[in-house]
């Protein structure tokens, strides 16, 4: 979901300012281009990798571990990270054993939304 959205659902709100000379911090977000990531895995999966750069699945299975609780085997649990990652293909790859950041230009917001 991305913050046009959320302004179509109207969870905020624009308001005329007085002087139009003044920057916006919604229009600054608008034209940015921020994208939302929803809390839970798929916002785990993007902190970790931000700070990790790139990460072997054994490395993602063990730091995941909360998120994949319940889940009966480690090709279910393997494949839970891996469609999380599907989520945000444009900034999280899969590289051989295991999955690599390759842009952190995009802005996400983590938010609280499942």
């Amino acid at each position: 979901m991305d913050v046009r959205r959320f302004f179509e659902m109207k969870m905020f709100t624009m308001s005329e300012p007085p002087n139009r000379m003044k920057v916006q911090p919604v229009d600054i977000i608008l034209n940015a281009g921020f994208r939302i990531l929803p809390s839970g895995l798929p916002s785990a999966l993007y902190n970790y990798m931000v700070c990790s750069r790139r990460a072997p699945v054994s490395e993602l299975l063990t730091s995941l571990e909360p998120f994949l609780k319940g889940l009966p085997n480690l090709k279910a649990r393997l494949d839970k990270i891996l469609l999380a990652a599907r989520m945000i293909p444009d900034a999280i790859v899969e590289v051989n054993e295991g999955l690599e950041l390759v842009s952190d230009h995009e802005f996400f917001v983590v938010t609280d939304i499942n």
